[in-house]
């Protein structure tokens, strides 16, 4: 009964928080500023969700690592320079363990607040290693970080394992990781003393690399699991995430925070102008010519051919570790020369689409939801929706008339 009362507690307490944010925003820019707040999506209209999706972007609403490292890393600095400020408590104290405590606090409340989704929870396992490795005053980053925190969720969740979220996240991390652990990646992109302007071109250069380093590893798991995968994401995201993390999410806190006192509107104001913004980016990226690439199917070895290579990349440190791109290269290119198929059949045997020739599934049974059509859709590597054969047996009929 306890934890049955607190969970509604927080429920209501985000449901608050989510009318409360959509109330001072329109109506687009309120439900993506929701999103990045509660994790809630639900208010987002589908032809912006599915912008986000067609460019890359729609990670950004899902409450996982971008969310929890901005909150975390906001109240780890927070109170280290706060309480920096206090000669007696420097010199009595360890700060940054006491910094890695509310850091840590602060990361499983907003985990708690936003519902405790599984991407959530990896996220803030994930942020409260970092920190109990940097107050140890260990390497922050490692493999050993990100094998330890999925080892915790497949303790608790073994299923996890075969699902996209899970491989999705940590394909991503462990690529960041390893990225970052290259020799050649610090002698180019460690930070040092020089100029503002050199010093933003490294940190430009930097981002854009590991953009492009995740998009590459996550592009098999995409193409395998939702048969498409945007092209352009890392441009996107390139403007998006640091738009997001030092922009919105901070004027979106500080409204919150000031609302308290009445001061809040100039701050939305604001986060509506950031916000309108990205979703024109979203719309733009999405809109371009190519910026989807499609699937219909993967053969299951060449899947697993090309994660086992990302692995052997990844886990290896000597000179052999290039071998793992033999396994990716011939997982490519069988997915790229997988046959298309010629009929389709849905779990329960309802729906039946037959492809033709350009790839256009023409569904057998009519009066199919939109969630078949889309789903049939993507299955086939068609960039649109399906088509009931009796419509197109209309048209060939009209044709014939004609």
């Amino acid at each position: 009964m306890l934890r049955r009362a607190n969970g509604g507690g927080l429920a209501g307490l985000r449901d608050r928080v989510g009318r409360h944010i959509r109330s001072q925003l329109p109506e687009a820019e309120g439900a993506i500023a929701n999103a990045l707040a509660t994790g809630d999506q639900g208010a987002i209209p589908e032809a912006d969700a599915e912008a986000m999706r067609r460019s890359g972007l729609a990670h950004l609403l899902s409450v996982s690592g971008l969310h929890i490292a901005a909150a975390v890393g906001a109240a780890f600095l927070l109170t280290l320079r706060l309480l920096a400020l206090f000669e007696r408590l420097v010199l009595r104290f360890n700060l940054v363990l006491v910094a890695a405590g509310a850091g840590a606090l602060t990361g499983v409340a907003y985990t708690l607040l936003t519902g405790a989704q599984v991407p959530t929870v990896r996220a803030c396992i994930a942020a409260v290693l970092v920190l109990i490795g940097i107050a140890l005053g260990r390497e922050a980053l490692s493999l050993r970080l990100v094998a330890v925190g999925a080892l915790i969720v497949l303790l608790f969740k073994p299923e996890a394992l075969a699902g996209a979220s899970f491989q999705l996240s940590f394909a991503a991390v462990t690529t960041l990781v390893t990225l970052y652990q290259l020799p050649w990646f610090k002698r180019h992109f460690e930070r040092r003393e020089e100029g503002v302007a050199a010093r933003l071109l490294r940190a430009l250069g930097a981002m854009l690399l590991t953009g492009l380093a995740v998009e590459i590893a996550l592009m098999p798991l995409a193409l395998y699991h939702f048969h498409k995968a945007g092209l352009y994401g890392v441009l996107a995201n390139l403007v998006a995430i640091p738009l997001t993390t030092f922009v919105v999410m901070p004027l979106e806190a500080g409204a919150l925070l000031l609302d308290a006192v009445g001061l809040g509107a100039p701050l939305w104001t604001l986060t509506g102008w950031a916000l309108g913004f990205l979703l024109w980016l979203a719309h733009a990226v999405a809109g371009a010519s190519g910026a989807v690439a499609m699937l219909p199917a993967m053969p299951g070895w060449a899947f697993a051919a090309m994660v086992l290579g990302g692995l052997w990349l990844c886990l290896w440190t000597t000179p052999a570790r290039w071998a793992g791109l033999l396994p990716i290269l011939l997982g490519a290119l069988a997915a790229a020369t997988a046959a298309r198929p010629d009929l389709l059949i849905t779990g329960d045997g309802r729906h039946v689409p037959v492809i033709d020739q350009e790839g256009t599934p023409h569904l057998l049974r009519a009066r199919a939801g939109d969630y078949v059509h889309g789903l049939l859709s993507e299955s086939a590597g068609f960039d649109g929706e399906g088509l009931e054969l009796e419509r197109l047996a209309d048209a060939d009929c009209s044709r014939t008339r004609a």
